[in-house]
């Protein structure tokens, strides 16, 4: 035999051990099994639509899942468009505290998980009047009144409030809004929810700087419109008005802001309902953003 022919029988031996062990130009998982190298998730806020993004090898097709049992994520879905080294799944945050979104191989083998922590949510109210500007932070309560927060948030995170008014502000009292446009006919928007059931009962009362949910003559009627407490009016709470009003939030920032509401005149010619306490000039609510 000559030196040529055992070259050829030895290379040939390597590269089919090569091929065998996933080396010679083969993907990092190995036999076609999925491997993640990176996860990660953001945004991590109560209410909000969480994005989990996976890196690694053989991801497509299927190969992984995200697991949610916990009951911390719900609404689960797969993003269209993964590759072999990539893959996202959204859900809609559903819990405060611990929340493991686990990813698992197609035969349920545990891949990789992230251990995250859902805050308290907080949303940001900004104001304007005539020329001037402010803005406050309101902390939401998803324990006692979770589906009116998750109601809110969603309303929030569809930008609905975005140049609504303030239309109802009773010096010292309550300053309601949420529904009508800042337009010249005032318009009343069109809810983009179903009307949610009452929660009055949850045991958070109508303290000054708490944020409340209105209803009409229905209780279970409550869409898009809020008031805030100017101060505590104990006549709204569950037990003593004849239906109450729910209470899931309350101001923890910018209180002088608020005051302001407390001092500003009535009208001189005052309106009709649902007007009679606009503002003279109108308050408008410039945005309302979810920053927690």
């Amino acid at each position: 035999m000559t030196m040529r022919p055992i070259l050829n029988l030895l290379l040939g031996g390597l590269l089919l051990g090569l091929s065998a062990c996933g080396g010679g130009g083969g993907s990092a998982g190995g036999g076609g099994r999925p491997s993640v190298t990176n996860i990660s998730a953001n945004p991590v806020q109560f209410g909000r639509t969480m994005v989990v993004s996976v890196s690694g090898f053989e991801l497509a097709d299927g190969a992984i899942q995200l697991d949610v049992s916990d009951g911390g994520c719900e609404e689960l879905t797969t993003v269209t468009g993964g590759t072999e080294t990539q893959q996202q799944f959204t859900c809609k945050v559903a819990n405060l505290g611990a929340l493991r979104p686990k990813v698992r191989d197609a035969e349920g083998k545990l891949l990789a998980e992230l251990s995250l922590n859902v805050p308290m949510p907080q949303v940001t109210m900004r104001m304007t009047q005539g020329t001037r500007t402010g803005t406050f932070v309101v902390e939401l309560d998803p324990g006692a009144a979770r589906s009116t927060v998750r109601n809110f948030l969603d309303y929030v995170n569809a930008g609905f409030y975005t140049s609504t008014l303030m239309h109802r502000v009773e010096q010292g009292v309550v300053a309601q809004g949420g529904l009508y446009t800042n337009n010249a006919q005032r318009t009343a928007k069109t809810a983009l929810f179903p009307p949610i059931k009452l929660q009055a009962d949850n045991g958070l009362k109508h303290l000054k700087y708490s944020l409340a949910m209105f209803h009409g003559a229905e209780p279970d009627s409550a869409t898009s419109e809020f008031f805030l407490n100017l101060k505590d009016n104990p006549q709204f709470d569950f037990g003593v008005h004849p239906q109450g009003y729910t209470v899931f939030g309350k101001v923890v920032s910018g209180f002088e802001i608020v005051d302001e509401f407390s001092k500003l005149p009535g009208r001189t010619v005052p309106l009709e309902e649902p007007f009679a306490f606009l503002p003279d000039p109108v308050v408008v609510i410039t945005s309302i953003v979810q920053t927690r």
